[in-house]
């Protein structure tokens, strides 16, 4: 197994299986770890019936007890440190993202040696298609505050679409994170970064979602932007966020 995709679900059943499929098709040894998070429209379900299908290559998460984009993420990725996996991909499973990505994801990472390899709306070569104008200007904005306020050189601090080497990602202590909802994304980066991971990225061309609904609101914006003070704060006190 060469690169395992890990998708954190919540009402995803109309986009599950076609990403999953898309990912099992790649001309790469790949598997899919899918950590659903209680959804009540059936994507549990589903993703059971494509681990039935596809024997060892679909393994399933049903997650208990409180919900969140950072838990379901957490231990998404706890399951997939267990497979054989030179790589781990992180991604939405709605088709914001596009599978057929992950394998230059993978050839970045080996031409680059980077611990992370990022894939980023706004770097030469990115976009965004179809999306809101209004939507496309607050991203903008809150990628260039996350930027500033991590520290960091990243266009796209808030891209969910992103490859780990194995054991950068068991480097980064996940057991230990604090993040419950989507600012998940910006603990993951400063752990990186504190512990001096080479971090990349490459174009990617983020599409407006097929099915569902955005789970994005004011509340979870927010947060994400309080979110790196928090960090900043937790690591001078030398305690968790």
């Amino acid at each position: 197994m060469r690169v395992v995709a890990m998708l954190p679900t919540y009402n995803e059943a109309g986009t599950i299986r076609q990403c999953v499929e898309q990912i099992l098709r790649l001309p790469l040894e790949t598997a899919v770890v899918i950590a659903d998070d209680a959804s009540p429209d059936g994507t549990g379900q589903i993703a059971d019936q494509l681990a039935a299908e596809y024997p060892g290559r679909v393994v399933v998460v049903h997650r208990k007890g409180p919900r969140g984009r950072g838990l379901a993420g957490i231990e998404g990725f706890q399951r997939c440190l267990e497979l054989p996996a030179e790589y781990i991909v992180e991604m939405d499973a709605d088709l914001q993202h596009n599978p057929e990505d992950i394998p230059r994801l993978v050839a970045a990472a080996e031409r680059s040696g980077a611990a992370i390899v990022v894939g980023s709306r706004y770097v030469p070569g990115g976009g965004e298609v179809n999306r809101p104008a209004s939507r496309r200007l607050v991203s903008r904005l809150a990628n260039a505050y996350l930027r500033l306020a991590l520290g960091l050189s990243l266009r796209d601090c808030s891209s969910g679409f992103r490859l780990f080497r194995r054991e950068a990602l068991a480097g980064l202590d996940l057991a230990t994170m604090s993040a419950r909802g989507p600012w998940i994304l910006q603990e993951v980066l400063w752990r990186a970064k504190q512990r001096g991971y080479r971090m990349v990225e490459i174009p990617i061309c983020f599409l407006e979602r097929a099915a569902g609904e955005s789970k994005l609101n004011v509340g979870i914006l927010l947060r994400s932007l309080v979110t790196p003070w928090l960090l900043r704060r937790s690591s001078a006190f030398g305690g968790r966020a």
